[in-house]
């Protein structure tokens, strides 16, 4: 390894949902970190890439819940 390489990973790191490219209507598949939630003004949003499900909105929300010990 040296200074600047980037590197691919296969963790799977509790906290993180997988979102499947058909799940979402997404290009490709995707992971939701729910570990590393962040705040944005709405006004950053500029272009929706897809919409998620219920069941998969659940998913994410029980992972969140879980992440918050909640």
């Amino acid at each position: 390894m040296q200074k600047g390489d980037i590197y691919l990973t296969n963790l799977n790191p509790v906290g993180s949902v997988l979102v499947t490219a058909d799940a979402g209507g997404l290009k490709e598949d995707s992971v939701a970190l729910c570990s590393q939630i962040r705040v944005l003004d709405k006004s950053r949003l500029t272009t929706r890439l897809g919409k998620l499900s219920d069941q998969m909105m659940k998913e994410i929300e029980d992972t969140l819940a879980f992440v918050l010990d909640m």
